[in-house]
């Protein structure tokens, strides 16, 4: 619930980790981690949609990629679609959302770089953004969905809840602003 802090310049610490947080998210069968999910104060996440989008406009070319101090500078459209988190297992609903998104990020270079996205591109990146700004999918849902979502969210929150892929331990992850 926290937001997380800007990264301020590339090192080889920042490569390792991101390679960390992309093997944590294909072992939980995700399509984006956001460092804060795994415990870090970083304004960073990954993704890779290649999996769900084949044969489909992909402006990141089917592969893996890291945002760093990711910034939406514009946005249109509207379109409601389904959503989960690995930090909510098994807890999905319908979010609205943005169709499009124009992002500014650094990438793993820390060369300044902007992307337009629509469809499930569009969507991971702004579920993986409101990671960083401390925000959850659940918060964009009514007060009822998530009153009727409550029972749920409390054996969670009290670590009653078994997740069906593995977890990182928190004593792995950097927490420095600088690496």
């Amino acid at each position: 619930r926290q937001v997380a802090a800007p990264l301020e310049g590339k090192s080889d610490q920042l490569s390792a980790f991101v390679r960390s947080m992309l093997a944590t998210m294909y072992a939980a069968e995700g399509v984006g981690l956001a460092a804060p999910q795994v415990g870090s104060g970083l304004r960073l996440f990954v993704l890779d949609i290649s999996q769900t989008e084949r044969g489909k406009a992909d402006p990141l070319g089917g592969r893996a990629y890291a945002m760093l101090n990711p910034e939406i500078i514009d946005h249109d459209g509207s379109v409601e679609m389904e959503e989960g988190c690995l930090s909510i297992p098994d807890v999905r609903d319908e979010v609205t959302r943005p169709d499009f998104v124009r992002v500014r990020y650094r990438d793993l270079d820390f060369v300044e770089r902007t992307i337009e996205a629509t469809g499930l591109l569009s969507r991971v990146i702004q579920h993986e953004l409101d990671h960083l700004d401390g925000v959850l999918f659940i918060d964009h849902l009514s007060a009822l969905r998530r009153r009727f979502l409550r029972r749920d969210l409390r054996e969670i929150m009290a670590g009653r809840h078994e997740a069906e892929y593995p977890t990182v331990e928190k004593r792995s992850v950097p927490k420095s602003r600088r690496m």
